[in-house]
């Protein structure tokens, strides 16, 4: 499987946001999206899930399962708890048997770190708890390409090596991650590709 990104360009408003943007990148990699504040990386991600309408472009994402979309500012859903949420995440897969699905939902609390936590309320967490929640959220929709939007910007930075890590481990078992990022040195160790954007330009892109 491989993403094909040519010629993306996005007019929001009369305003250019995306500018003749291609890429290409290939299945199980993590792909880093950097840029400055305003530079078009959130942008780049709806466009990429079908949120927003593009002119003149070709988008093959290499998978006809779709694509998996973590925005940036998710707000805290009410009197749920933590297994609630992830079993929310099941909502696309009908044909999955109760138990295959609770097997599964298991496997992913133990993955990302949070199983002692599968009956706290979801608005009693931490902000690295509720970003753990989210992740296995998004890993139980079970989509080959994943798409997560600043992840981590609200967690301090020794805590977001470990999410890193476990970003990765999540790569390694065959996904497709493309994940929006300010810290540049951490995405540089982790990321099998960067895609740096500036003003909506394209203006690095490069094997990590």
């Amino acid at each position: 499987m491989t993403i094909s990104v040519k010629n993306l360009n996005l007019v929001l408003h009369n305003h250019p946001i995306l500018h003749n943007v291609s890429f290409t990148l290939q299945k199980g990699t993590l792909t880093g999206i950097t840029g400055p504040n305003g530079s078009g990386k959130s942008t780049l991600l709806k466009a990429l899930c079908g949120e927003l309408r593009t002119e003149e472009s070709s988008v093959n994402l290499g998978t006809n399962n779709g694509i998996a979309y973590l925005p940036q500012d998710l707000e805290d859903p009410p009197f749920l708890t933590v297994a609630e949420v992830v079993d929310i995440g099941f909502y696309a897969t009908k044909n999955l048997h109760k138990d295959s699905k609770n097997k599964r939902a298991s496997e992913l609390l133990k993955l990302c770190g949070i199983e002692k936590l599968a009956c706290r309320g979801f608005s009693d967490l931490s902000a690295g708890e509720k970003k753990r929640v989210w992740l296995a959220f998004i890993l139980a929709q079970d989509k080959e390409v994943i798409a997560l939007d600043e992840p981590f910007s609200s967690i301090d930075s020794v805590s977001r090596r470990g999410f890193y890590q476990l970003v990765r481990s999540v790569v390694d078992t065959g996904k497709t991650v493309l994940l929006v990022s300010h810290d540049n040195d951490l995405i540089e160790n982790y990321a099998d590709k960067i895609i740096m954007l500036d003003k909506g330009h394209l203006v690095h892109k490069d094997s990590a």
